[in-house]
């Protein structure tokens, strides 16, 4: 999966487009990419399970699967009482906003 960074503010509140079959690329500035990106090589050490889950849904999951997954890692990982250095705390939550859909796209260009 290709990283691209966000080419406005606004663009840096979506992860990614919801519908995985048209995704292209996961958007590097968005927090919970950079939550990930700074805590990937503990994550990788400590819970590559869970580091697994969600590269595997970011890449191949629409927006809802994502969001389930990473959520539940989310709780899991704060559930736990060793961290191993990840601040799982600072995780962001993640939510159907944080998405971009193709009918919202097409909506805001018309409005342009």
């Amino acid at each position: 999966m290709m990283f691209c960074k966000a080419s406005s503010r606004r663009s840096q509140q979506y992860i990614c487009c919801a519908n995985s079959v048209i995704r292209r690329g996961i958007t590097l500035d968005h927090p919970f990419i950079e939550w990930l990106l700074d805590n990937s090589f503990k994550l990788k050490q400590y819970y590559e399970r869970q580091f697994q889950r969600i590269v595997t849904s970011l890449c191949a999951g629409d927006a809802d699967a994502i969001i389930k997954e990473c959520n539940r890692i989310r709780e899991q990982m704060i559930s736990l009482p060793e961290h191993h250095g990840v601040d799982v705390n600072a995780m962001p939550r993640l939510s159907e906003d944080d998405f971009w859909s193709w009918e919202e796209w097409i909506d805001h260009s018309e409005k342009l």
